[in-house]
């Protein structure tokens, strides 16, 4: 009876195990799938040598890193800085401009946990207890002084003046507009000491971000990638890119509501 007893627990055991590698399996091939779709959606797409073919060793390894690892970005834009631009750079700076919340839909958490510093940037941040970066409160446009009309409504939040796509928006309604007063980017990172290379900015304060660029010393401080909020609007969208291909960027991407750039000294092959 004990010889059956135990053959069956052994069953039992035998089972449990195969079951639990089978849902880890489940786990890592998900994970594994994502990783492959964000290969089919950059490295497709361009032929620099930061989105050329990876190395068989540099896949495993970052398939065995990727398996497990949580990205925020609301459109995967923390998974582009850390795999395809950045992969290697532990100690890197960024700049999250309209943060928001400092871990939900957050573009630049992440980088917090790969050993990067950096600043986030938004009048009403939320969840920030957790993130090393410098926080700073306050709203950002082309000039430093002046009155604004601003809606905290959350994802949503920003200058009046600027809402296009948003501004027929319910949640705007339901918070009442308060009067700011603005600075720039750059007086933002003259008091946080930042460096002068940034590796990246993340730009999304819903329909301003063209007044935070004109705010921005380009001659001063170098970007190697941004994700600019766009969302559809025109001739918004077109001005971003005139600006910032006229300092030496290139659209390399366009996902969603973002647009992506790159400096050009990361660019060594034009693109197909």
């Amino acid at each position: 009876m004990a010889r059956k007893h135990l053959v069956l627990t052994l069953v039992i055991v035998t089972f449990t195990l195969s079951g639990a590698a089978g849902i880890l399996g489940v786990i890592i091939g998900h994970r594994l799938g994502q990783l492959r779709t964000l290969s089919r959606l950059t490295f497709d797409r361009f032929t620099s040598a930061p989105f050329g073919k990876l190395p068989a060793h540099r896949q495993l390894l970052l398939s065995t890193e990727e398996a497990f690892r949580t990205y925020l970005g609301t459109d995967g834009q923390d998974r582009w800085i850390a795999l395809v631009v950045f992969p290697d750079v532990k100690d890197g700076y960024y700049l999250d401009v309209g943060a928001g919340d400092g871990v939900h839909l957050s573009n630049t958490k992440m980088l917090d946990e790969r050993g990067w510093k950096g600043i986030c940037i938004d009048p009403f941040p939320a969840n920030m207890e957790t993130r090393t970066a410098k926080v700073f409160r306050e709203v950002v446009s082309s000039e430093k002084g002046q009155k604004v009309r601003f809606r905290p409504s959350g994802f949503l939040g920003g200058i009046e003046d600027y809402f296009n796509f948003t501004k027929d928006w319910e949640p705007h309604k339901q918070h009442k507009a308060l009067e700011l007063t603005t600075t720039t980017l750059d007086d933002i990172l003259a008091r946080a000491n930042a460096p002068n290379y940034i590796h990246y900015m993340s730009l999304d304060i819903e329909g301003a971000e063209m007044e935070a660029l004109k705010g921005f010393s380009f001659s001063k401080y170098k970007v190697g990638a941004l994700t600019v909020e766009h969302n559809w609007e025109e001739p918004k969208r077109s001005l971003i890119r005139a600006l910032l291909e006229s300092r030496g960027y290139r659209r390399v991407f366009a996902n969603t509501r973002d647009d992506y750039y790159l400096h050009h000294e990361l660019i060594t092959v034009p693109r197909r």
